[in-house]
């Protein structure tokens, strides 16, 4: 198949992006009209520079690149000269058997390191594999001036590369593998050039087609922005000289036999990337093909070969291929009985795709307030920028060799920190929230809004500053266009993009140590440095700032409050208006009649515990980071990690002319090393992201990186079964005790965590299930049964009244002694709202029903927010002196003639992120219609959650199990 057809074939996948014509005359260009442009280099400038839209390359544009490279639009220009290999040359080591007859210390070589060597020959470890750079006049004549001033808007740099062994006797050595093109555009990023990517089939980097297509791509900025520059000029950001085009020798050479950077990740694993294509289903796919119809292209094997790529692409997830549980193919039964049926997926939006439509980036002045993760990946993420050598923070497990990414936005990304944008169940309880108080429902949203989408919310604010304009979830479905989009409705795009992104990299690394651990900045509160400075953990002496402040205006530099648990407290604190169901207004926000409420007191829960690591005189003391980011790793648990933090270009890679001097570049390993691991147990959201990937917009993997790696998703899944079963409590159970015709059973539970547990959202609650078994392992007696849907059963296995209590009379107390089996020993918060009624409304908690969860370990009556963190008895009676802080003794009287026979007596801590009355709210239960798209969508998931082969099987987690025989 010609370059062309393959080209035009992967346009066709694009095409289903071009949905509206807008502006000027190429406007009026629809796709399947592009491959019949004669794309000359005049007529492709003119039409790359149509509109910018920093967000996103239209895929008009994408499809234009592809067929300027794939035609060879750019034969004729100026190129590089390699004299000894026909103008290829190489981008970094390469290893030929042929070149090297003996070792590299002149020794002969023996058969074992001859057997090596073949089995490395044809190898290469280059980051653009074997290339020939073609460039533009205006890059040319700036070569040739000295590479002073700035590269003129719309000059381009083709890199086009070829597979990487031109001895191999498959592959011809001339045979291209893609194009990577840098066109300069400097009105739309700080870095100034459009980015584009695009391998063809059988490449040896992805194996798949891959198209991609950014500006300000962080992934190439890695690299790309540790070049040098004259003092007081603009860097261009190429590493391009002279010297190639002049043809004065070949920069890279042959290396022996076993290179140091060869690595055991495969670089050649099967990536089923989409690029710019995000595609999310297989009508998207189908439309491509109508689109091939419309243009009536007749050739047979052109139209098999699309069919087959269909067909394959169409069967594979928008994450790439999934090694997570497949959700139900029918609802669950369970969850149907008690929630309802969904309206299906036409019922909700999925949400945009977060690897294009989340790329918010610096514009050419510099940084906004905030600017979205994916600026922060190319650097901080196991990016694989030469050939086979493993990046930094990749850790592997020695003994089953699996290797983990141990980066920050490797592990951020997968945390519910990184997610909180798009966590399905956030959204849920924010219409619920919305449908109960519509008269001022965009008000809500904006307060709301201001913790899960703080970058998007606070950013909109500041751009729209004097405004009465409010926030809302609107923004979370906007994309950036597939068309070009006019400037004015750009910043929509951006506001989405941000807020999609969480809690993300520049919420916590921007925030001042000003009011921090004070109210003020309680409830998302806190304050920010001006745009263009982030604070990390290590002394500025030990930072190197080069790559940042040239790719993205943004100057690194030390900033104690990073490691200060008052700087999490600031979003873990979170005080609320208490509002009626009826008649609040939006003054009701700043003098709230009912006054206010703590919903969340995870930080000042800390305060008041033995963990407390404010005061000096604590041995004991633990930051939050000691548990949430964790120095080590389970392979080597008491080994403190030392990483360099960032994968960039540095004096390590082979020499090239026109980068930065080696010391300002080349980062050194840091002591202190945390990752962002951020988990907590909310295993059933992480299993919610897993299995719905396409819906709710995420991807398994990203292009760039060691794709061998453990599946970030995976990772922190494990990691939070890890904390839930060594760092959340400790349980015992002591032998029996004849008492009165009774046999009874003590539970000792000790809680580990350094708040109250369960702690943060008031919803979450644990549960002892305790049970006397026979020889034969069947229940004699038991309490904390559940269904397969989470819901604790009585004696009759029918739920027990008070799962679905309306009124606080009917919950479960908290209990010394269990003696039936109709009661649970149930950690919880359980509040009224101002009509008395039990509600997991955030802006409805009036009144304490209930608060038994258990506290931290030194917690005191006298001590810091006592008051504020007290238990609460059944009933609302406010315990402010219980009698053991930090532990918990449940005794289980059971009828000696009931369990007779029994011989072993279990006990298990059971915990519920989301329990099954909190999810009968969000369906109706809290008196609303319990209808909406985000409801609809929580539904769906409810209802299609495939658990039964997770820890989570049953909607609970079995934190810890302890038993004891008689």
């Amino acid at each position: 198949m010609t370059f062309r057809a393959v080209t035009f074939l992967l346009v066709l996948f694009a095409s289903f992006q071009l949905q509206a014509q807008t502006g000027k005359d190429w406007a009026k260009v629809a796709i399947e009209d592009l491959a019949h442009i004669d794309w000359t280099y005049d007529v492709l400038k003119e039409y790359l520079l149509f509109r910018p839209d920093a967000q996103s390359v239209p895929a008009a544009k994408v499809a234009a690149l592809m067929l300027f490279t794939g035609a060879g639009g750019f034969e004729g220009w100026v190129h590089d000269k390699a004299p000894r290999s026909g103008d290829i040359r190489m981008t970094g080591p390469y290893v030929d058997l042929s070149a090297v007859p003996s070792m590299a210390d002149g020794k002969p070589a023996d058969a074992a390191q001859v057997a090596t060597f073949a089995a490395t020959a044809g190898v290469g470890y280059m980051t653009h594999s074997r290339v020939r750079l073609y460039y533009s006049p205006g890059v040319v004549s700036w070569l040739e001036g000295g590479r002073k001033g700035a590269i003129p808007d719309g000059e381009m740099i083709v890199k086009q590369m070829y597979f990487d062994n031109p001895a191999s006797p498959s592959v011809p050595p001339t045979q291209i593998a893609g194009w990577a093109v840098m066109f300069k555009d400097s009105r739309v990023t700080k870095d100034g050039w459009l980015w584009f990517l695009y391998f063809l089939p059988g490449n040896p980097t992805f194996g798949v087609p891959f198209v991609a297509a950014q500006y300000g791509l962080s992934f190439c900025l890695s690299c790309h922005a540790g070049t040098e520059h004259d003092p007081g000029q603009i860097n261009q950001m190429t590493f391009a000289d002279i010297s190639n085009i002049e043809g004065k020798g070949e920069q890279y050479t042959y290396v022996g036999p076993s290179p140091s950077i060869i690595a055991t990740s495969d670089k050649k694993a099967f990536y089923a990337g989409h690029g710019t294509l995000d595609i999310n289903s297989a009508n998207d796919l189908k439309a491509s093909l109508a689109a091939l119809k419309a243009v009536k292209v007749k050739d047979p094997k052109l139209i098999k070969a699309i069919e087959e790529m269909v067909a394959t692409l169409a069967a594979t997830k928008a994450g790439g291929p999934s090694v997570f549980t497949l959700p139900l193919a029918a609802p669950n039964p369970a969850t149907v009985a008690l929630y309802g049926t969904s309206g299906g997926k036409s019922s909700f939006k999925n949400f945009p795709g977060s690897l294009f439509a989340d790329h918010v980036v610096p514009g050419p002045d510099g940084p906004a307030q905030f600017e979205a993760s994916d600026s922060c990946r190319g650097c901080h993420d196991i990016s694989a920028l030469l050939g086979g050598r493993d990046p930094a923070m990749l850790a592997t497990d020695p003994a089953t060799a699996k290797q983990y990414n141990l980066s920050p936005y490797g592990e951020w990304s997968a945390s519910i920190m990184g997610l909180a944008g798009r966590d399905p169940i956030f959204h849920a309880q924010l219409e619920s929230e919305r449908a109960m108080r519509p008269e001022i429902a965009d008000n809500i949203s904006n307060l709301c809004l201001s913790c899960h989408q703080v970058m998007g919310q606070r950013q909109f604010h500041l751009d729209n500053k004097g405004s009465d304009k409010l926030f809302t979830s609107k923004y979370t479905y906007v994309s950036p266009s597939s068309t070009f989009l006019a400037p004015e409705n750009q910043s929509p795009a951006r506001w989405g993009g941000l807020a999609r992104d969480g809690v993300s990299c520049l919420v916590c690394h921007q925030v001042t140590p000003e009011g921090l651990g004070d109210s003020s900045t309680f409830t998302g509160k806190f304050n920010v440095a001006a745009p263009g400075s982030v604070f990390g953990p290590f002394a500025d002496a030990d930072i190197k700032p080069y790559y940042m402040e040239q790719a993205l205006g943004i100057k690194p530099k030390q900033g104690a409050q990073i490691t200060s648990s008052a700087l999490c407290g600031s979003c873990h604190t979170i005080v609320l208006p208490i509002l009626p169901r009826h008649g609040a207004t939006p003054k009701d926000f700043k003098n709230p009649p009912l006054g206010t409420a703590h919903e969340q007191t995870t930080y000042l829960e800390w305060l008041n515990s033995d963990y407390n690591d404010e005061r000096p005189d604590n041995p004991l003391g633990r930051s939050c980071a000691d548990c949430h980011m964790p120095a080590t790793f389970e392979t080597n648990p008491k080994q403190p990690l030392e990483f360099t933090i960032a994968n960039v270009e540095d004096e390590n890679f082979p020499p090239v002319p026109n980068r930065a001097e080696g010391s300002l570049i080349t980062p050194v390993p840091k002591k202190g090393y945390r990752r962002h691991t951020l988990v907590a147990l909310n295993g059933v959201a992480q299993n919610m992201f897993q299995q719905f990937a396409t819906e709710l917009g995420v991807t398994n993997t990203n292009p760039g990186t060691v794709l061998t790696a453990v599946p970030r998703l995976q990772l922190a899944a494990e990691e939070t079964i890890r904390m839930g079963r060594d760092q959340t409590v400790r349980l015992a159970v002591g032998k029996p005790e004849t008492v009165d015709g009774n046999l009874e059973v003590a539970v000792q539970i000790e809680n580990l965590a350094g708040h109250k547990f369960p702690s943060g959202v008031g919803f979450r609650r644990a549960f002892i299930r305790f049970g006397a078994f026979d020889a034969g392992g069947s229940v004699l007696w038991q309490s904390g049964s559940t269904d397969a849907a989470g819901v604790i059963l009585g004696p009759d296995a029918k739920p027990l009244p008070s799962e679905f209590a309306q009124t606080c009379d009917k919950i479960q107390p908290d209990y010394k002694v269990v003696s039936s089996e109709s009661q649970v020993q149930i950690f919880s918060e359980r509040v009224a709202n101002n009509e008395g009624k039990l509600t997991t409304s955030f802006l409805g908690i009036k009144t304490h029903c209930k608060d038994n969860r258990m506290l931290p370990l030194g917690w005191k009556p006298n001590g810091p927010n006592a008051k504020i963190t007290a238990p609460y008895a059944k009933g609302g009676k406010q315990i402010l002196n219980p009698k053991n802080p930090g532990g918990k003794i449940v005794s289980y009287r059971m009828p000696l003639a009931q369990v007779a026979n029994a011989v072993r007596f279990e006990a298990t801590l059971v915990y519920q992120s989301i329990p099954p009355f909190y999810l009968k709210d969000r369906f109706g239960a809290d008196g609303t219609s319990g209808k909406g798209p985000s409801r609809e969508r929580l539904k769906y998931m409810v209802n299609h959650l495939n658990l039964a082969e997770t820890p989570f099987r049953g909607w609970g987690f079995d934190v810890v199990t302890a038993a004891s025989a008689r």
